[in-house]
Order: structure tokens, then C-alpha cells, then sequence
């Protein structure tokens, strides 16, 4: 809504794009809790399938809600359109923690690692920071480590041909 002097926010990974409220009512629970947990979209079927006792198909990568959040939300995107700003369609891989938001875009730099906790409305980009050189290592070593438990853990198979 016109945050960032943007009206169509596309690839950028600001607050107002990855922060989306999840509102839960359950009728057998009427305890009105407000939480700032991280949680993905990817939870909520694993958090609704535990509501109902039910277990997660194999390989759903989502953790349940009830059980606290996450440290980290790790964000995917990928643009369906070309984006003025970068001259493509953006792909991005976001890391967002309760202090931090680190994007890397796919063939353009610089990437952008903002300080929630000192610069909520995102408006110095760090990435290029040398004072924050260590802070940005962490945060991709973070990152790569949710790519790795990201990927697809599709049963192999039992037998040899």
C-alpha cells in the first residue's frame, strides 16, 4: 500500500510482504493467544493435521505450530513477470529471523541484509557493511543449512533391482 514508495512489491522481501498474520480458531480451545512465533505456510497443514491427530504424510517438511515457532522463515520466490528494478524475472531466497532479513537474488547483486531490531522499516541495506562482514556470514550459513533441510526427503527405495 504503498510502503518502500512502492505500490507492487513483486520480489522484495520487505516485512509487509513476508510477515502475514495466521489466525487459528479452534472451537475446543478458546484461550485467545497472541503470539509473535516465526512460522512458513508450509506449517500449517502439519499444524492442522496434528489438531486433528493425524499423521503428516512422509516427506511434508512443515513442523507444527503448537510446538513454539521456528528460529528462522525461510522464503522461496520466484516472479512469474520481469521486474523493472533487476531487468528479469526475480528469484530470490530470503532468511528471516527475529532480528534479521537476508535476500540473495538469483544473477544480481547486491544481495540485501537489513537489522530488523535497529531498522524496522528495512531502509540500510548492510549487505556491503564490513562491520556487519560477520553477521552476513551467519546468516547465509543459516540460510544454506534451510536449503539443505528443505529438500524433498522422498522415501528411497527398499531394494536393489
Amino acid at each position: 500500500l504503498g510502503d518502500h514508495q512502492m505500490l507492487f512489491k513483486g520480489s522484495a522481501q520487505y516485512e509487509e510482504v513476508t510477515r502475514v498474520p495466521f489466525i487459528w480458531a479452534d472451537p475446543n480451545d478458546r484461550m485467545h493467544k497472541r503470539t509473535d512465533e516465526i512460522g512458513q505456510t508450509h506449517d500449517i497443514g502439519v499444524t492442522i493435521l496434528e489438531r486433528a491427530k493425524i499423521e503428516p504424510a512422509y516427506g511434508m517438511q512443515g513442523q507444527s505450530l503448537f510446538a513454539g515457532g521456528r528460529d528462522a522463515a525461510f522464503i522461496q520466490y520466484e516472479h512469474q513477470t520481469p521486474n523493472a528494478g533487476l531487468g528479469q524475472r526475480p528469484r530470490c531466497h530470503t532468511l528471516r529471523t527475529k532480528d534479521w532479513r537476508l535476500t540473495l537474488f538469483h544473477n544480481h547483486e547486491p544481495g540485501e541484509m537489513f537489522n530488523l531490531a535497529k531498522d524496522p522499516d528495512e531502509l540500510v541495506n548492510l549487505w556491503d557493511d564490513p562491520n556487519h562482514a560477520t553477521d552476513r556470514a551467519r546468516l547465509i550459513e543459516a540460510m544454506l543449512r534451510q536449503e539443505i533441510a528443505h529438500m524433498n526427503s522422498a522415501p528411497f527405495p527398499t531394494c536393489h533391482a
